[in-house]
């Protein structure tokens, strides 16, 4: 599997491209998006990150625990991909996805 990283040889480059006029105007988003997924970079935390957020924006479920494990049981990208996902994604992370998610008001309302 091939994971995404920094090369640090580049980052005086984007240093200097985020402090300039043109780059300034995504710092916040950056930071936005840098807080959400604190303590998700790994594989399966991007996954598990991503999938219960695209849950939650694109189908009519519940956000709580019950409601994404029910509907990772239709998930849309197929049925052996939501058995995978059911798989790996016990109660507690989907817990603590759903946490992080609710920090970041990604959740909607109940």
């Amino acid at each position: 599997m091939d994971l995404i990283w920094f090369n640090d040889a580049k980052y005086d480059r984007v240093q200097a491209y985020l402090n300039s006029g043109e780059g300034k105007q995504f710092s916040s988003v950056l930071e936005w998006a840098s807080a959400t997924i604190d303590g998700f970079e790994s594989p399966l935390g991007m996954e598990l990150l991503a999938t219960v957020d695209w849950m939650m924006q694109h189908n009519d479920i519940e956000p709580t625990v019950e409601g994404v494990m029910e509907g990772l049981k239709g998930w849309a990208g197929g049925e052996a991909a939501g058995q995978r996902k059911l798989k790996i994604f016990d109660r507690r992370l989907v817990a603590i996805a759903l946490e992080q998610l609710q920090t970041s008001n990604r959740l909607p309302a109940l």
